[in-house]
């Protein structure tokens, strides 16, 4: 009989969870190196005060105005590189192309503080990164916030309207800046029998800001630009936080930080020209930021619901604000509706009577209520601008509009002007038409909410928002008849949120085209210039200024191509 022997097996010990591993502060060479680069930046934006203050030579009496024109008086740069017969405009000729090449090294800096983050190993703490990048945003855009010049006169136009509001009481969506001639703003303004262009969230914060800054020119510039750099900064935080909620690792989220508050096209636009294209982007950073929260939260409410979430409404309300503040937003609306469709049919349990029907219902019905509360929104925000007015009126209101009617900065610009010069074969003289950009206009909008749709079926993420709404207002601007360069800011802060990854073709190219435009945009500024350097070498080419614009675009179009076909 064998013996039963009984063996104590003493448990294994329960092993505690690993802890992170510990993150490792950047060496202090890549420290040094870092500063280096900030402190380039902030060098290269100094130098550009320069020519701007000789081109426009508003004087201030702000400590760091003197400063910067002691500075430009200390550089002694070039007033007059001999560009035409007529003094003034060589002069202006001259100042523009010396701001050419500060930016350039500003563009650089930005680059090489961005290629060294991306040395940086997976485990690195980016945080010096960051806090270098939040100090040197703050002293490059105070130094532009007082800078004693504008290479716009927006901001002007900006206090006549919120003057037209809160001290004439008149209704700018129908009654003219010219209706008042007394008013002080009235001699700042180019379009002075234009209606106000903006959306009303515009039109009542500029009323509030006009009232506080007081009728005078120099209160109008420093304020409305207060309001944008604040706009920036917010920014800033906002692609940090909308990285960091989805979810991207902290080297990402410190590159597409950098990529949005450093790039040299947005800190000028904002601390120095005041443009109201940065709030616009603030809200849809801010859509983007809730709809991402809304992803932490799950999927929409199983079983057929039909009701969203709280933060996919209040994303939506955010996008529907953007277009309040400039109209050009409103097509990107269907992007975070149509995500909210996507998301609740999947969500929803199909039942065994009516399968798939069922589900379709419920997410239409998801995306009814959403489109309810935006359109609610836009009708009362108008409301109070349009009751007691006729249909007819309020069309006239914006279809009279110079940017709806008129070609500047754009292919349908330099194809005019081309044929003034050389003449345009019959079947190409269509393309000379503001109503036949109109409907190239409409369709690249329609086929880029198109394709959006289809990317957001295949993963309706934040991200893929972010990208169907880059695409899409990347798309208008290219084939916009009305362009000027700080529209590109939209661009570069949806490029910041969806930084490519790994065998992503698409994100890779259009993250490519938005930088690339950033800095061909900036030739926007020196037609003029480059085009009496072109005529005094070419005295018998005047087609410059169509060589230019199509620059402009043609510039990110290829960078597009080549980083697809790259891939």
């Amino acid at each position: 009989m064998k013996k039963l022997v009984l063996v104590e097996i003493s448990p294994s010990p329960v092993q505690p969870p690993e802890p992170p591993p510990a993150q490792q502060q950047p060496s202090p060479r890549l420290q040094v190196a870092l500063i280096c680069c900030a402190l380039g930046y902030v060098l290269c934006i100094l130098v550009t005060t320069a020519p701007l203050h000789s081109i426009v030579g508003l004087q201030t009496q702000f400590l760091i105005s003197n400063a910067i024109v002691a500075l430009d008086n200390w550089l002694h740069l070039p007033h007059d590189l001999g560009f035409s017969t007529d003094h003034y405009v060589s002069q202006q000729d001259t100042y523009y192309l010396e701001l050419l090449l500060p930016v350039l090294f500003a563009f650089a800096a930005y680059g090489l503080y961005a290629y060294l983050l991306q040395r940086t190993g997976p485990r690195s703490n980016h945080t010096f990164a960051l806090r270098l990048i939040w100090f040197t945003t703050i002293v490059s855009g105070c130094i532009y916030l007082l800078t004693p010049a504008s290479l716009s006169d927006d901001v002007y136009g900006y206090a006549s309207y919120g003057r037209l509001l809160s001290v004439h009481h008149a209704n700018p969506y129908v009654i003219a800046p010219s209706a008042f001639p007394q008013d002080p703003t009235y001699p700042l303004i180019h379009w002075k029998d234009a209606f106000a262009p903006y959306g009303p969230v515009w039109i009542v914060l500029s009323a509030a800001v006009g009232l506080i800054s007081g009728p005078d020119r120099l209160g109008y510039l420093v304020a409305f630009r207060l309001c944008a750099f604040a706009a920036h900064l917010l920014n800033i935080w906002l692609v940090t936080a909308t990285l960091r909620t989805m979810g991207r690792p902290a080297r990402t989220v410190a590159l597409g930080t950098l990529l949005y508050a450093w790039n040299p096209l947005v800190l000028l636009e904002s601390s120095a020209g005041g443009h109201n294209d940065v709030f616009m982007l603030t809200f849809i950073l801010l859509g983007l930021l809730l709809s991402a929260r809304a992803e932490r939260k799950g999927p929409p409410r199983p079983q057929g619901e039909g009701k969203p979430r709280p933060y996919s409404i209040l994303a939506l309300v955010a996008f529907t604000l953007a277009g309040l503040v400039k109209l050009t937003a409103f097509p990107i609306l269907a992007f975070p509706v149509l995500k909210l469709c996507w998301n609740t049919y999947k969500a929803t349990t199909p039942t065994t009577r009516t399968g798939s029907i069922h589900r379709w219902g419920i997410a239409l019905l998801a995306g009814s209520l959403a489109s309810m509360v935006s359109i609610a929104v836009a009708l009362a925000s108008y409301a109070p601008f349009w009751l007691g007015h006729s249909i007819q009126q309020i069309m006239f209101s914006f279809s009279s509009q110079p940017t709806e009617n008129y070609a500047f900065n754009s292919f349908l610009a330099a194809i005019s002007v081309w044929q003034r010069a050389h003449g345009l074969p019959a079947f190409l003289g269509l393309f000379n038409s503001r109503p036949t950009w109109n409907v190239i206009t409409v369709a690249a909008i329609a086929l880029s909410v198109g394709l959006g749709a289809i990317w957001l079926w295949r993963a309706s993420t934040t991200r893929t928002v972010a990208l169907a709404a880059l695409a899409t207002l990347a798309a208008f601007l290219l084939v916009t008849p009305w362009f000027t360069d700080w529209y590109v800011t939209w661009l570069v802060g949806l490029a910041a949120v969806c930084l490519p990854v790994a065998h992503d073709r698409l994100g890779r190219s259009l993250f490519v085209l938005a930088l690339t435009f950033s800095a061909s945009a900036f030739l926007t500024y020196y037609y003029v210039s480059i085009g009496h350097l072109l005529l005094v070498l070419y005295p018998n080419n005047i087609s410059w200024f169509a060589l230019e614009c199509f620059a402009t675009f043609g510039i990110p179009v290829v960078a597009f191509l080549l980083s697809w076909v790259s891939q």
